[in-house]
Formats: structure tokens, sequence, C-alpha cells
């Protein structure tokens, strides 16, 4: 990913590894590292890719751009990602889409209740153009309204926390890790390969 002498080699220690201490494990340093290379190639150029399209759409008088996050990873490891350090893998989310727990395998009831509700929401954003307000929490009484990932009265991406029993729109998430610490450095590194 970068040279050892590469100051931004450095910069990516002190940026992820300044809450490591005496009491940190081989897990944390395995945390660190997907997320190094996770928010590196995939997290903040899509976060980034994000903000812009939403800015480009609000400009044109269109504001149909919708986030989320994936939050319950499959229980039985079906993406190999089956340690508690690992979290949801990437493209976990095709298996709740397709209705893969109702129809395979024994399933947890937040899973099958995720996958209805992340099929009801993809649905009625396909239909309406707005995802579904039918998100509800515990209390089973309260809906949470799935709102654009950028809109008039937020500069950075928001997205729906996709967590049965637990949804929220999040704001600013990625503020610090993406717009802050990556946006130079990825496209310093954009610029220096075109003239290359």
């Amino acid at each position: 990913m970068f040279e050892k002498s590469d100051p931004i080699a450095q910069q990516v220690v002190e940026f992820y590894m300044k809450n490591l201490n005496e009491k940190s494990n081989a897990d944390d340093m395995r945390i660190i590292l997907a997320d190094v290379f996770g928010d590196y190639h995939l997290v903040c150029p899509t976060i980034l890719f994000g903000e812009y399209l939403s800015r480009a759409l609000m400009m044109n008088g269109r504001q149909s751009f919708y986030s989320y996050r994936l939050m319950l990873p499959i229980h039985d490891g079906t993406f190999n990602c089956n340690n508690d350090w690992q979290g949801v893998c990437h493209g976990e989310d095709v298996v709740y889409l397709f209705h893969v727990p109702m129809s395979h395998r024994s399933y947890t009831k937040d899973e099958i209740q995720l996958s209805n509700d992340m099929i009801i929401s993809w649905t009625t954003f396909a239909w309406t153009g707005h995802p579904t307000t039918a998100l509800k929490n515990d209390d089973n009484q309260t809906a949470v309204e799935w709102t654009e990932a950028i809109n008039n009265r937020s500069e950075f991406v928001s997205f729906m926390s996709l967590q049965p029993k637990h949804y929220e729109m999040i704001s600013n998430y990625f503020h610090i890790k993406c717009d802050q610490f990556w946006k130079p450095i990825l496209f310093k590194h954009t610029k220096q390969n075109k003239n290359d």
C-alpha cells in the first residue's frame, strides 16, 4: 500500500494506533489492520464518492441518495467472518437482501427480521425513491425515518445503522476518518498517479 519510508505510512500508523495501550491484544491489531486496508481501499473512497454524487444530484434538483451500514454479522460465519473481531464482512448484506435466511439455514430471529426489513426498504425505494419508514425499534412503536445521506442540514454523509430493534440515523461518523484523514491522501495519490 505504502513504501516503508513513505511519510504517509507514518501518518497512518499514528492515526490508527493512537488508542493502543498495554491492554491491547492481537485482535486489537487485527482490527486496526482490517480498518486501514478497508478504509483506504473501500470505505473512504465509497463515502467520498457518495458525498460528491449527492452534492451533484442536489445541484441538479434531485435528492434521492441514501446510505446504510450493516451492523449485524451473520452468526454462522457464512462469509468466513466468524471471529468476534471481524464484525460484518463485505457482501454480507446480499444474504439479507435475497432472503437467504428464510430459505436455507438456521438463522436467528434478528437476522430474519433484518432480512425482512431490508427487503421492504429496498423494494419501497425501487417504487417510490425513498426507503421505508417502517423500521421499528425495540419499543415496536417508533418508526425511524431513513433520511438522505446528505441533505441541506448536513455537510457529511449520514447513514442508516441497520441493526434490528436499534435502527438509527448516524451523522458524521466517517468525517474524521474519511474527510479529514484519508481525503487529502487519496486525492494526493490520484494526482501523483495521473502525473506519472
